[in-house]
């Protein structure tokens, strides 16, 4: 019966001569004396096994009927109890448990795939966590007599993932001067990360999400890591810069524009040029009876880790053929200059002059 009906009155008789004396007990405890089991309204306390005896001298005859209080889910209740923190991976594992009569259904439903259309069963089991979990969850006890719920939430501690820059490239090349935007590094972490920016070149770090730049500057090119930290670990995201510009020679005024030997002699020398992308050289000879030096030696060495190459150059055991015009050009997709000399041989005391060019910048 349901709990707050009044259960009928039960009378308990037995044929006996003489007359049988007729009890009600409970758990041997004496209900009533007189054959007559008066309940009342019932309620759980009232629940269990009533028993009536009947005795004749020596004889005793029993009857037992069983009492059971019907009732919606009054308390609901999670072990362990409260919310729920865990790192990735690991384990989670909350019984739910409600009182009921007759038993209740429980089901739990959550945030994911498999807990959102419900799912039966008293136990929320996730057997490995991680950020999709993250949530509310609600335990749910129901039987024919109503239905009562419970929550916690659920959180999933994990080291920054999904790292990403904004706006999305990760590699900047363009001419000096030209305008960069903010760049924002954005990571999913919990708890929240903190973010910093590395320069390798310089060592700088910045800290906050932003990377402001300004412009294109070849003191600013390198690498720049992004760093998203928290107490479980740190994600990187790496961001290339590099300036673009034309050849720039060094030292100008150290350059010659003539040299004057002889015959045999060899000449040699270099240039250093910064630039951005890698420069290519050329060196071209005009003679002045117009064939080619064939004993021209051209070579470049790039510096690791700078915009700068050198060019050297030897003309060796020189002849006649050698003498003339050469013009040294050195150019990349950003521009050029050229570079342009002259070799006189002296013969018994007489310099062979042709005229000398110089410098030259595009």
């Amino acid at each position: 019966m349901l709990e707050g009906d009044t259960m009928q009155n039960v009378l308990c008789k037995a044929d006996c001569n003489p007359a049988c004396h007729v009890t009600w007990t409970r758990n041997s405890d004496h209900v009533s004396g007189d054959g007559t089991l008066s309940l009342g309204r019932l309620d759980t306390s009232k629940d269990g096994t009533y028993t009536c005896t009947a005795r004749d001298g020596t004889r005793i005859r029993t009857v037992t009927i069983n009492v059971t209080t019907s009732y919606g889910p009054k308390t609901i209740s999670l072990s362990p109890p409260g919310d729920v923190s865990v790192q990735e991976e690991e384990r989670i594992d909350v019984r739910c448990q409600a009182s009921c009569s007759p038993s209740c259904a429980i089901y739990w439903t959550g945030p994911t795939t498999t807990y959102q259309a419900g799912r039966r069963g008293p136990n929320l089991l996730i057997r490995h966590a991680d950020k999709t979990y993250r949530g509310v969850y609600v335990c749910v006890a129901s039987n024919d007599y109503g239905n009562i719920s419970t929550s916690l939430r659920v959180n999933v501690n994990y080291a920054g993932s999904d790292i990403k820059l904004v706006p999305n490239d990760t590699h900047y090349s363009d001419k000096e001067g030209t305008v960069l935007p903010d760049i924002r590094c954005v990571a999913e972490c919990n708890p929240a990360c903190e973010m910093s920016w590395y320069h390798d070149r310089t060592g700088r770090l910045v800290e906050g999400s932003t990377l402001s730049l300004k412009n294109m500057k070849r003191s600013k090119d390198g690498n720049y890591m992004c760093n998203a930290t928290n107490n479980l670990g740190t994600q990187t995201l790496s961001l290339t810069v590099v300036s673009l510009f034309p050849p720039e020679v060094l030292r100008k005024d150290l350059l010659n524009t003539s040299y004057d030997v002889d015959e045999w002699d060899s000449v040699f020398s270099s240039i250093s040029v910064d630039a951005s992308p890698l420069p290519q050289a050329d060196l071209v000879h005009v003679g002045v009876d117009q064939q080619e030096a064939t004993n021209v030696v051209l070579q470049s060495l790039r510096q690791p880790v700078s915009y700068r190459t050198e060019f050297s150059y030897s003309i060796r055991n020189i002849t006649y053929s050698d003498v003339g015009h050469y013009t040294l050009t050195v150019s990349n997709s950003q521009g050029d200059f050229t570079y342009k000399f002259s070799i006189n041989i002296i013969h018994e005391g007489i310099l062979q002059r042709v005229e000398c060019f110089g410098v030259e910048a595009t």
